[in-house]
């Protein structure tokens, strides 16, 4: 996190002209939202989600995508994060990318809810506000980055998903 600290004080402060386009093309908006019907959810790493044929399975294979996510953007979201402070620009570039999010978790639960029961305990809304709050990729610089994390990350995302979204066994 160290480096994402310097780039915040060192590049992205000074030059609060931060233009959306710049960190777009380093790859913030990667899920969903104007793009749920671009390239990227054709690319192999998303495919795992769409082949799965259980709710079950396509929230393991999402957790997957979170992970490769978290690799791979984690820094950049803290910094978009903090620069959405400093200028108005960044600051919806930053809505962009939680708008891109949540549409990313809403097509997740619809793929997963075709394929078979959610639990019951939870609005369709509501589901998706929760995949949106695991689905983002702070998580993955806390657990993985700050706290030493890297085997157990995805097998905890992968149960809360399932925890939270799936039918529970109820005794009658």
């Amino acid at each position: 996190m160290w480096l994402v600290e310097w780039w915040c004080r060192r590049i992205v402060s000074p030059w609060t002209r931060l233009r959306p386009r710049t960190v777009t093309c380093i790859g913030m908006p990667v899920q969903g939202g104007s793009r749920s019907t671009g390239p990227w959810l054709r690319r192999p790493w998303f495919q795992p989600v769409w082949q799965a044929t259980t709710p079950a399975q396509a929230l393991d294979a999402y957790a997957d995508v979170c992970v490769l996510i978290g690799q791979r953007a984690a820094a950049v979201f803290e910094i978009v994060r903090r620069a959405a402070d400093e200028s108005p620009e960044v600051a919806a570039l930053w809505q962009t990318v939680q708008s891109n999010r949540r549409a990313g978790a809403r097509m997740v639960i619809a793929h997963a809810a075709a394929l078979g029961p959610l639990t019951p305990d939870y609005t369709d809304d509501q589901a998706v506000d929760l995949m949106w709050l695991l689905n983002d990729p702070a998580h993955y610089a806390a657990l993985v980055d700050e706290s030493g994390w890297p085997a157990a990350y995805r097998d905890w995302l992968a149960n809360a998903m399932r925890d939270i979204l799936l039918p529970r066994w109820r005794p009658s």
